[in-house]
């Protein structure tokens, strides 16, 4: 490719999630993989087993780091040919993810485990590079990548993502929406009441959108109405600013 200055490319915004970077977190059982998988042409990653419950969904087993490259290697090689069968990619869920990847860096170099301090492994820094090698690479042929996480507490007790911080940064930073999912519990019929999404982060749990005009809370937490939000928050964006999505 040339490089040339004096003719960039400029960006653009696509109007639905198409191209979209997604982290979803919160407990167990608010619908985190349901609606991911709901999503637009979805290819399903499992690196915890999460579709017990839900049927027709196309995914690939992932039972080791190098299944996961050569998947990665296949959506990424050829992109368009990809495209023709899948939109959204599912990563579930990140802390599983690291851990696979921890274990095919001490494969590597046949250790037990990674060490911290100075006492000879010095692997941190490699697990580091294979796992920012192999997200920018998904991430950078257009896919809507949506990553799944639990949620656990900080030392102040706020609600953030759970992982491995040396994945969780190349995840959170490079994600244009994090949604943390809150439970509303069960109707008088004892029926779960569909979760809520929050978008802007709070006192009490982290979240947040690169979209300026997006709604800050999604009441019921579905595939649809994540898509209706991030179409409509353009759609304010193109009145208020001009620009043409």
């Amino acid at each position: 490719m040339t490089i040339d200055i004096f003719n960039p490319q400029i960006s653009v915004v696509a109007k639905g999630l198409e191209g979209k970077v997604i982290t979803i977190y919160g407990s167990n059982n608010l619908g985190k993989t349901k609606q991911s998988t709901r999503m637009k042409k979805p290819l399903y990653l499992p690196f915890e087993k999460g579709l017990n419950a839900i049927a027709g969904v196309p995914f690939m087993p992932i039972n080791s780091w190098g299944d996961f490259k050569k998947v990665n290697k296949q959506l990424t090689k050829n992109p368009e040919k990809a495209k023709e069968v899948y939109q959204t990619i599912i990563v579930d869920e990140v802390d599983a993810f690291s851990k696979y990847a921890t274990r095919y860096v001490c494969d590597q170099y046949d250790v037990d485990r990674i060490k911290d301090g100075n006492d000879g492994y010095g692997l941190w820094k490699e697990y580091e590079t294979e796992v920012w090698e192999e997200i920018n690479k998904l991430l950078n042929v257009g896919f809507t990548v949506v990553f799944i996480a639990h949620a656990t507490e900080d030392k102040d007790g706020k609600v953030i993502p759970k992982g491995d911080k040396r994945v969780l940064a190349p995840v959170i930073d490079n994600s244009d929406i994090v949604l943390f999912l809150s439970s509303n519990g069960v109707d008088e019929d004892n029926k779960v009441i569909k979760s809520s999404a929050w978008l802007a982060e709070t006192e009490k749990f982290f979240a947040r959108s690169r979209f300026d005009y997006i709604d800050t809370y999604i009441e019921e937490f579905t595939a649809e109405n994540l898509e209706k939000a991030v179409i409509e928050a353009i759609k304010r964006q193109e009145e208020a600013e001009g620009i043409q999505a």
